[in-house]
């Protein structure tokens, strides 16, 4: 995606919410409201002990201190929404999605139910709103962050890996650093590349170039410019893409397709600052931000010798990385808001969640590119209808087959003894849990208080002696 203006964010530290970093973390996505795609995304991480209710509601989300434990509340203006319509608990080592008795049900992975376990990616569908439920491993040090969008800058991410690469890249824009911007085609390279020259504040323009449009004979007149009658057709001197973005920045897309003689021409571009118009034996100097991309290898260009070493080590003063959309499910609700306002804002279009459901499902080999032309072709043909799945192109319609509706695992009854004991303490911690859960009929709480524990910890043994609170809850053990 192109750059676009800044959008509005909240952020929530890892200490603010009491996690330590590089632990793995449990995250909530409210993607898209189908009714409002241009209403903002939000993340966020919840803990283990928890409940997590979601309802009709004022857009809100907070953490109450109830009489049960911690509560998360999330808030939705959704009018298909019921005001209390599930929730989210964790039984050991699963978490439970479970419907309060809602009016028009919950829909997991496009399949309704009362009660069921969670699975990484799965999407959850509460009236006309998805969410996205993600077990993963976060290294970044921002947990709950809420994207408000009057479009979606290309920096913006809810992909916890993602949004760490990102912050890199922001403090990397200030820099005079040449940036390499490696990824798929489709993902959104030249958006980076704009993003970093916006941040750079640089006097000059930017200016994009692509390196595999240009036939080779003409490459390195239009790149360094030329001088009247350097060649058939010079009626006048041009002084070429890399001058016109002095004291700016040149984006050079495709940079694996430069020629070998077009390279080292690059190469005493970034080494000395300076340009030799074709035609000229005088050298001109030049303040110019290289941004580079490609989708190829260029170790294996290298290697074989259709890349110059040194051109790389130039070039790749920074290294960003693009993953796939298929990469960054988090931010698909995101991206289909910003693109719908950037085709057809005015209509104020809407989409059926079966339409949604289908965008998540597919894995556009294409990428974001891929995800723009079917919104754009889908706002035409739904002439300012709801998006229905039919409106979306074939291969996309085809994604949205689910399979069978999800059950909830049998629960584990207490066992006589610890899977795989460590130690003699461990044997007494087990002991001394299953009693106080059988005492308590399985009340997490309640055992945690009767142990003098925190309640994490009980979540923690419950987890590693797979023990499953509801087992004591009807009497099983």
């Amino acid at each position: 995606m192109k750059d676009a203006p800044p959008v509005s964010t909240k952020q929530t530290t890892r200490a603010a919410v009491g996690l330590p970093e590089n632990e793995p973390v449990t995250f909530l996505v409210k993607a898209l409201e189908c009714e409002n795609p241009f209403g903002g995304t939000s993340r966020h991480v919840i803990r283990d002990n928890e409940d997590v209710e979601i309802g009709r509601g004022e857009a809100s989300f907070r953490r109450l201190q109830a009489a049960s434990g911690p509560r998360f509340e999330l808030r939705v203006p959704d009018r298909t929404m019921s005001a209390r319509h599930a929730r989210l608990h964790r039984v050991g080592a699963t978490w439970i999605l479970e419907d309060l008795g809602s009016t028009n049900g919950t829909l997991l992975d496009g399949q309704r139910v009362e009660r069921a376990p969670l699975r990484d990616g799965q999407l959850i569908e509460i009236g006309a709103t998805l969410l996205l439920f993600r077990e993963t491993q976060a290294t970044s040090p921002l947990l709950d962050r809420t994207l408000a969008l009057d479009d979606a800058g290309a920096l913006s991410t809810l992909s916890p890996l993602l949004e760490l690469a990102m912050a890199r890249l922001e403090r990397i824009a200030h820099s005079r650093l040449s940036v390499l911007v490696l990824g798929e085609t489709g993902t959104g390279k030249e958006g980076i590349a704009r993003a970093v020259h916006r941040l750079s504040r640089r006097a000059g323009p930017f200016v994009a170039v692509n390196a595999a449009a240009i036939p080779a004979p003409l490459l390195e007149a239009q790149l360094f410019g030329h001088v009247k009658g350097a060649f058939s057709g010079a009626v006048k001197d041009e002084v070429g893409f890399v001058r016109c973005a002095h004291e700016g920045t040149l984006f050079l897309d495709e940079i694996a397709d430069l020629p070998p003689s077009s390279q080292a021409a690059l190469l005493r571009v970034l080494q000395n600052g300076e340009v030799t118009p074709v035609g000229s034996t005088r050298s001109v100097q030049v303040d110019v931000r290289i941004v580079a991309a490609t989708h190829r290898n260029l170790n294996e260009l290298m290697a074989e010798g259709l890349f110059r070493r040194d051109l790389y080590a130039r070039l790749a003063g920074f290294t960003h990385t693009m993953p796939t959309l298929l990469g960054r499910r988090e931010d698909l609700g995101l991206l289909i808001g910003a693109l719908l306002a950037r085709h057809g804002r005015a209509l104020a279009p809407t989409l059926r969640p079966e339409a949604v459901r289908a965008l998540f499902a597919y894995a556009f080999p294409l990428n974001v590119r891929e995800l723009e032309q079917a919104l754009a072709a889908a706002l035409v043909l739904s002439a300012g209808e709801p998006i229905a799945l039919h409106h979306l192109p074939e291969a996309v319609q085809g994604a949205s087959q689910t399979s069978a509706p999800p059950r909830v695992a049998p629960l584990r009854p207490a066992a006589s003894a610890p899977p795989e004991p460590r130690s003699e303490e461990e044997n007494l911690s087990y002991r001394a849990l299953v009693q106080a859960l059988r005492e308590t009929r399985g009340n997490v709480s309640e055992t945690a208080r009767r142990m003098g524990k925190a309640r994490q910890q009980i979540q923690r043994w419950l987890r590693r002696f797979e023990l499953e609170p509801e087992s004591f809850r009807t009497g099983e053990d």
